[in-house]
């Protein structure tokens, strides 16, 4: 009798370990197939991640931009109004330069005009003084 429990216990114990062995014989296949979802989830969520971070890096460098290009803006905009009115002021300054330069051509000539006109008078009254004293005239 106590054989045949004996037998009953080794064979109870034999079939749970050979159920035990199948169990984790298929379940190995069942959890690399499990580990490998579990693995292809986080790599997924690591990509999902990572191409959040890149949009909030890419937003925040748009979000500190926008106010050097607003700053860059106003000075271009300060520079072009006050621009407008140096253009005209330095045309102003070449006109009255040229006006000036050519006044000042014209003084010359006529000044050199005028030592001519001397030059020439003094000739004539020197010749006029030779005719009346040649002729003796008074």
């Amino acid at each position: 009798m106590l054989n045949l429990i004996l037998l009953i216990v080794f064979l109870v114990i034999g079939f749970i370990a050979i159920t035990y062995c199948i169990y984790c014989c298929s379940c190995k296949s069942g959890w690399s197939n499990l580990r490998r979802r579990i693995v292809y989830r986080q790599l997924a969520r690591d990509e999902e991640q990572i191409s959040e971070e890149r949009e909030a890096s890419r937003a925040q460098i748009r979000d500190s931009l926008a106010p050097v290009v607003g700053v860059i803006a106003i000075i271009c905009f300060i520079y072009c109004c006050s621009c407008k009115p140096a253009w005209a002021k330095a045309r102003k300054r070449l006109v009255r330069g040229q006006a000036a330069r050519e006044e000042e051509q014209l003084d010359v000539e006529r000044e050199a005009n005028r030592a001519q006109l001397r030059d020439s008078l003094v000739a004539n009254k020197q010749t006029r003084d030779d005719v009346r004293q040649k002729y003796q005239l008074p």
